[in-house]
């Protein structure tokens, strides 16, 4: 058994709505741990077997925040505050999004103004600023940024007078700090695009110096999110290719490409095998074979072809290294088939490093050499520091493995130093077979899942890239159990070198069903911070996101999360891995949906006060009722058709139809459109 099925907990039904505005503790203290976590290139580790809770050492959440009553921010709707923000897109988006959920908190709209050169002769503690990542100003108050490593969205934020200084080495920090601001000076909390709170009135802006630096570098939201949603909750980048540089087709001089530029699956971007077979037939395994093509990263073993080979992957990579300035990762991942060369060469690496892997690992550290070499020249010539510039691969059907790193004993570490990423090379693994209803750390998943590959990837590199999984990609209102094992799996993939993860959700619908907002926000939590205490998230989100339906609301996913674990424990075909079929009867009785459904019921009498004298709040809570609504009647009108007279079931059909539509709903499945199942209903 996962673990103890819990009893069904019900609170007050004094919820905290979405938009109130109440006093909050004066003092948040974080601490930073001096422990760094071991690199597997270093001292190696050894196999998870504990089920207790982890906590990961060396991060950076340094937070000294105490009460300032006499330094006013808004009064009566308003400020002498003002924003001084650096010119350039990141700060200003920044900035605009301060001063959107400052006026959202208390009707006051504050000014900004672009950073003039001389404005730091002039500067006094007295001034009233919010000061977003201008140097001078902030050398001009003797502040220098702390000798910590802050990453790609690590910030650091002060207090100086009344100047609150935030500032980054990175562009990711600017968003980062702003939301920092915002938690501590209004109590801001994002949970869905609709739905923001503010626990604080935002009169007065305490002492502050915070020094953090996010877990995961890069966020990516699980769902589809517009841009203040998951701005809004601190996630990074939207989509893969904001990451990624979208390498375009390499054609010759005068050619079109017919490929489009990809950031996944573009081998053949690098090579396109209608350029390049001809020449070089030793470059690719079968390229017109569509289940076997693949590049070959040994040149089938003639070093003359291998040093070509190398050279003219590096010279299209710099390329678009070039083309794309905002970006500071590149991939090469292979194609979406699961074949992988077997010629001679590739069989001796696969027999001597026990994956093929471990061909496309020597590939890329040559290739990077080339790269980080241009990178530093470009540097050098410029005056300027040298370009961050990560290159990834794909550890993914035939490539999920990694190099041996275990021996024995039981004990990772590197067995070829070959095999070993350069400083600058990373893998992007997707261990689609894991368990998700369970934490990484679980036996379930070291002994029958993917976990263990994962500890063996982490050995070989300081860039682990991760590819997760939270829905049931064959049925959306099919519900997966995973919303409180991630925050463990998180902590496991930090301890592991970890530098990114995507949880890939209902990625392409606008409102998912299944609680799948609640993981989105646990996502936006977890990543900042692995250790943040997933029950008060979970807590916190339900009192908030849904108000005062909160009881029957809390009651529903309770039962729903316990009866989960109910099926998975007592149902081989569901173990807790993806895309089980849950849509069967004996998983789901008519009285067990029924009782759920109830539930629904009283949650929208419980938010009925609202409708005449809070019209906004009533819509809002009556929309994420009737979200979390779709999954027990999708199962009912699917299982238990006939309990219903033909005009009911399809009156029943239609408002589940109309509902979907309203909320932007598209798709039953990843790859298939609501539009199908609506038309053989009869509209």
């Amino acid at each position: 058994m996962k673990k103890a099925i819990k009893n069904i907990l019900v609170f007050s039904a004094a919820a905290i709505m979405a938009f109130g505005a109440a006093a909050c503790g004066a003092t948040n203290t974080g601490s930073d741990s001096t422990t760094e976590p071991s690199s597997g290139q270093q001292g190696g580790g050894t196999a998870y077997t504990a089920e207790t809770e982890h906590f990961a050492k060396g991060t950076l959440h340094e937070k000294n925040v105490k009460e300032n009553e006499s330094r006013i921010f808004v009064q009566q709707q308003k400020s002498d505050y003002k924003i001084i923000v650096e010119d350039n897109a990141h700060a200003k988006t920044a900035a605009d999004f301060l001063k959107k959920q400052i006026k959202a908190a208390t009707g006051c709209e504050l000014k900004s103004e672009i950073y003039l050169i001389g404005m730091e002769d002039e500067w006094t503690s007295e001034d009233k600023y919010i000061v977003l990542n201008c140097v001078d100003l902030f050398e001009a108050a003797e502040l220098e940024m702390p000798d910590k490593d802050l990453g790609a969205s690590g910030y650091y934020l002060k207090t100086v007078g009344n100047t609150v200084f935030i500032m980054s080495p990175d562009r990711y920090g600017y968003q980062m700090g702003a939301i920092s601001f915002l938690e501590q000076t209004l109590g801001y909390d994002m949970y869905f695009e609709d739905c923001v709170s503010f626990d604080k009135t935002g009169e007065t802006i305490p002492d502050m110096e915070i020094i953090e630096k996010p877990d995961y570098d890069y966020r990516e939201p699980s769902n589809k999110s517009a841009f203040n949603y998951y701005y809004g909750q601190g996630f990074n980048i939207s989509y893969l290719n904001q990451m990624y540089i979208p390498v375009r087709e390499n054609v010759a001089e005068g050619e079109v490409a017919t490929r489009r530029p990809e950031s996944v699956h573009n081998a053949y971007n690098f090579l396109p095998p209608e350029r390049f077979f001809a020449s070089h037939p030793k470059w690719f395994y079968d390229p017109y074979n569509r289940s076997a093509q693949q590049l070959c990263y040994t040149a089938h073993g003639d070093e003359e072809e291998y040093r070509l080979m190398v050279e003219e992957v590096a010279r299209w990579m710099i390329v678009n290294i070039d083309e794309n300035p905002e970006h500071d990762a590149i991939t090469l991942t292979h194609l979406d088939n699961a074949a992988a060369c077997t010629c001679e060469a590739c069989k001796a690496a696969v027999k001597k490093y026990g994956a093929i892997s471990s061909t496309i690992i020597m590939f890329l550290n040559d290739v990077d050499d080339i790269v980080q070499n241009y990178l530093k020249e470009q540097a050098e010539l410029n005056g300027t520091k040298q370009r961050k510039m990560i290159i990834l691969f794909f550890a993914y059907h035939a490539t999920k493995d990694s190099p041996t790193v275990r021996d024995s004993s039981g004990e990772f570490h590197p067995t070829y130093d070959e095999v070993v990423m350069n400083k600058n090379v990373g893998v992007f693994v997707a261990p689609i077979e894991s368990y998700y209803s369970h934490s990484f750390y679980e036996d379930i998943n070291l002994d029958y899942g993917e976990a263990n590959n994962l500890i063996s990837w982490g050995c070989l590199t300081d860039n682990l890239y991760l590819w997760l999984y939270e829905t049931h990609f064959t049925n959306y209102f099919h519900p997966y159990n995973s919303w409180d094992s991630v925050v463990e799996t998180y902590r496991f993939g930090l301890e592991n070198n970890a530098v990114f993860v995507w949880n890939e959700g209902q990625h392409n619908q606008t409102s998912p069903t299944c609680f799948s907002i609640l993981k989105q926000y646990t996502d936006a939590k977890a990543l900042i911070d692995v250790n943040v205490n997933y029950a008060d998230i979970e807590e916190k989100f339900f009192r908030n996101y849904f108000g005062s339906a909160y009881e029957p609301m809390y009651t529903f996913f309770k039962e729903l999360e316990s009866h989960l674990e109910y099926v998975e424990d007592n149902f081989s075909a569901v173990s807790g891995r993806l895309n089980a079929d849950m849509a069967k009867k004996e998983y789901f009785g008519p009285k067990l949906i029924d009782h759920w459904l109830e539930l629904i019921d009283d949650a929208y009498a419980a938010i009925e006060k609202y409708r005449s004298v809070d019209p906004a709040t009533y819509e809002m809570l009556r929309r994420h009722i009737l979200i979390e609504s779709l999954f027990p009647r999708y199962f009912k009108l699917m299982l238990y058709p006939y309990n219903y007279s033909n005009d009911e079931l399809q009156a029943e059909r239609k408002a589940f139809a109309d509902d979907n539509n309203y909320v932007g709903n598209s798709q039953e499945r990843e790859s298939g459109g609501l539009n199908m199942l609506f038309a053989s209903w009869g509209f």
